[in-house]
């Protein structure tokens, strides 16, 4: 019978970590990044279904269920700025003027040098809360993140009335 003599003449080498540890800490590492990437999947999927029964909703004119959609979608995404606009703009329009702020404040914070959070913010204090000075106050900070601010602002048609006041000349000053 042949025996090598390489294992007779070297032990095996011991470890303070067996390789056996390693790989169960490999396998229990890869299956907690599938597990966060399916989860990561499903949110994105259930907020993208929020989002188009939301857009189906306000087409249809059904405020409530727009409302409720446009609320999962910020709870499942807290930082996707698009249907926390929209849900602000539902809320004003609902009469719940107090969380529609909260919602707009938050885009503008979100975006302090664009200027589209702060015209939404402006439009919201100028035409539902009826709170013009702040909405002065928040197309000066929209005009200040550019000059395209001005052209949104001459345009917008919620703004129709707004124009016309002596507060508008005031952005002018």
């Amino acid at each position: 019978m042949h025996t090598s003599t390489y294992a007779a003449t070297h032990t095996p080498i011991e470890s303070d970590f067996p390789m056996q540890e390693l790989i169960a800490g490999v396998a229990l590492l890869l299956c907690l990044i599938g597990l966060q990437t399916g989860l990561r999947y499903w949110n994105v999927r259930r907020t993208r279904q929020a989002w188009n029964d939301a857009q189906t909703h306000m087409t249809r004119g059904d405020l409530d269920e727009a409302e409720e959609a446009l609320a999962r979608c910020v709870k499942l995404m807290p930082l996707w700025l698009q249907p926390r606009l929209l849900y602000g703009a539902v809320l004003a329009q609902q009469g719940k003027l107090e969380s529609a702020e909260e919602h707009l404040k938050m885009v503008a914070e979100l975006q302090p040098k664009e200027a589209d959070g702060h015209i939404e913010l402006g439009i919201f204090y100028v035409t539902a809360a009826q709170r013009v000075e702040d909405g002065v106050a928040a197309f000066r900070t929209a005009l200040a993140c550019g000059e395209e601010a001005r052209h949104r602002i001459d345009s917008e048609p919620r703004l129709r009335d707004f124009r016309k006041s002596d507060a508008y000349a005031q952005l002018e000053a």
